[in-house]
């Protein structure tokens, strides 16, 4: 019987992708815009929506829950101190797609730019 995949696999073992996603997710709260392959960048919208969310209910728990995902001190900071103040009516929709015309080098994979909303 087929089952529904709740996250992309991105063709990497579970620590792996969840280490990406973490390392990307800490550079997007520190530069507010990364550019990245689209399947990459799919399954890092997700990523930044549930931590935002946890965030923004500023508890003793969530504010682990989220240092222990990200563990890049200075994304945490900007986190806690702007982000949350700008996007906290947002509801967890804090970024967006933006694709490119132009393809990877390598591998001609799909390019996308992640950025988080101006307000």
């Amino acid at each position: 019987m087929p089952r529904l995949h709740i996250h992309q696999r991105l063709n990497r073992h579970p620590k792996h992708r969840w280490s990406m996603l973490r390392n990307m997710t800490a550079s997007l709260f520190m530069q507010e815009r990364i550019t990245t392959t689209d399947a990459k960048a799919r399954a890092l919208v997700g990523v930044v929506g549930r931590m935002f969310a946890r965030a923004v209910k500023d508890t003793k728990w969530s504010q682990n829950k989220v240092t222990g995902l990200i563990r890049v001190k200075e994304a945490n900071f900007k986190l806690y101190s702007d982000l949350v103040k700008r996007f906290r009516l947002n509801g967890g929709n804090i970024c967006r797609l933006i694709h490119l015309h132009e393809r990877r080098k390598g591998d001609a994979a799909n390019m996308v730019m992640v950025e988080l909303l101006k307000k």
